[in-house]
């Protein structure tokens, strides 16, 4: 699943997905040179990042933030 990620005008995120690391794509800066293979993503106000999270049939798959 593709995901595109755009922080808050006033908070900054710090998102994971819940024991699965994910790949992320892209930047504010446009697509990587090749997928990151991370477990988290910190987004500072105004910064979006695409991500392509594996995905299994049947299983429950959550993005959260750390506090």
């Amino acid at each position: 699943m593709l995901v595109t990620i755009g922080a808050g005008f006033m908070s900054s995120l710090d998102l994971f997905v819940v024991n699965v690391a994910f790949d992320q794509i892209a930047t504010d800066g446009g697509l990587l040179p090749a997928p990151l293979e991370t477990t988290r993503v910190r987004l500072s106000p105004g910064e979006r990042a695409e991500i392509v999270v594996p995905m299994v049939p049947g299983a429950e798959t959550m993005l959260a933030s750390y506090p």
